[in-house]
């Protein structure tokens, strides 16, 4: 099966809260897997046909359930639920901001890498992935070195895959370095690896590839603009 790779912009509350609690992660991938695979899912209209669990959860978590109308789905009740025979004491702890993690989940800000994680990687960073780098490195450096996918902090490890994240001032500090690598850069580094040829993951080392890996680099550099212009924190998932 292939390893994959996609950027988030999530809030910074988000974040806070996965530091302590990473289950809060799990929560908040599968309703947004959900809600993006089934955008057409129907908003819960009013209380009635829910069950009194359903109910008492609202009321945990909403002053008033009334709030959740049009907004939550049946889909979100179910995963909730599931989370929460899981992880108790998580849900405890969390149930004050869970409707906020949910009303996360239904900003579409992702930027789906596909299997060109690696290779971006070693654009931003002229290493494989395996190398042990600092999140900015741009001190002496000719070209800065951006360790977008392995810089960060790790919620969930997955025999050295998982979920990563980055706060708000850290992708700030990223998207301004990023905003300062030219093309001839970027172009420096391909031609880099065209000489010295490392073993990337999933990418042929071959002149014809250059042109769709640059578009991806430009998304890259702005998907980190736009969070930082949000305030936005980032999780890096790589699975």
């Amino acid at each position: 099966m292939s390893v994959t790779g996609q950027l988030t912009q999530v809030s910074q509350l988000l974040v806070q809260q996965a530091k302590y609690i990473p289950s809060v992660i799990e929560l908040f991938w599968d309703i947004a897997s959900l809600v993006h695979e089934n955008p057409g899912t129907p908003r819960i209209k009013n209380l009635e046909g829910l069950s009194a669990e359903r109910i008492k959860i609202l009321r945990e978590i909403l002053p008033d359930p009334e709030c959740a109308m049009e907004r939550w789905t049946l889909h979100d009740f179910s995963e909730l639920e599931f989370w929460k025979t899981q992880y108790p004491n998580d849900y405890e702890k969390t149930k004050s901001n869970i409707n906020e993690i949910i009303e996360a989940t239904r900003i579409n800000r992702g930027l789906w890498l596909n299997r060109a994680w690696d290779i971006l990687n070693y654009i931003f960073t002229g290493h494989s992935s395996d190398a042990e780098l600092p999140l900015l490195v741009y001190e002496g450096e000719s070209i800065p070195q951006i360790n977008l996918f392995w810089g960060g902090n790790t919620i969930i490890d997955k025999d050295g895959f998982g979920t990563h994240y980055l706060e708000a001032t850290e992708v700030r500090e990223v998207a301004e370095v990023l905003s300062k690598i030219s093309q001839q850069e970027i172009r420096q580094r391909f031609e880099q690896g065209l000489i010295t040829q490392p073993d990337i993951y999933h990418f042929s080392w071959r002149e014809q590839n250059y042109e769709w890996l640059f578009e991806m680099c430009i998304s890259v550099k702005e998907f980190y603009a736009d969070a930082a212009s949000q305030g936005n924190a980032m999780l890096i998932n790589i699975d």
